[in-house]
């Protein structure tokens, strides 16, 4: 398991990359579980985070093909786990929160350089 830490200045930076600047991950909102105000990270840095951290692992093998589905929403400043579990045919992604709240779930398509 991988633990990353989902900061302001990267969600920004990937805001200024991809010219998606919606208010949704600039300002922060409130969140209706905790009544505090939280931006929601982008869901392609996520899928490319976790894309990144799979590869940095496993150097032999390029990703073909990656989809997630997000469950819960990540959060600016927030601490997620990255769980790879390698399949016969292709990588299952599990993102989980601070609470092992499911957020993410995804399949990686790998093959060998």
């Amino acid at each position: 398991m991988e633990k990353r830490k989902i900061t302001r200045e990267a969600v920004q930076h990937y805001a200024n990359v991809s010219k998606d600047k919606a208010s949704i991950h600039i300002q922060e909102i409130e969140d209706n579980k905790s009544s505090t105000k939280k931006a929601i990270a982008h869901g392609a840095y996520i899928m490319g985070l976790a894309q990144s951290l799979y590869s940095m692992k496993h150097t032999g093998q390029w990703a073909k093909s990656c989809m997630m589905t997000f469950h819960n929403p990540v959060y600016v400043d927030s601490n997620v786990w990255f769980d790879f579990v390698e399949k016969k045919d292709c990588i299952e992604i599990f993102v989980s929160g601070e609470d092992s709240e499911l957020l993410a779930k995804g399949v990686l398509d790998v093959a060998e350089l």
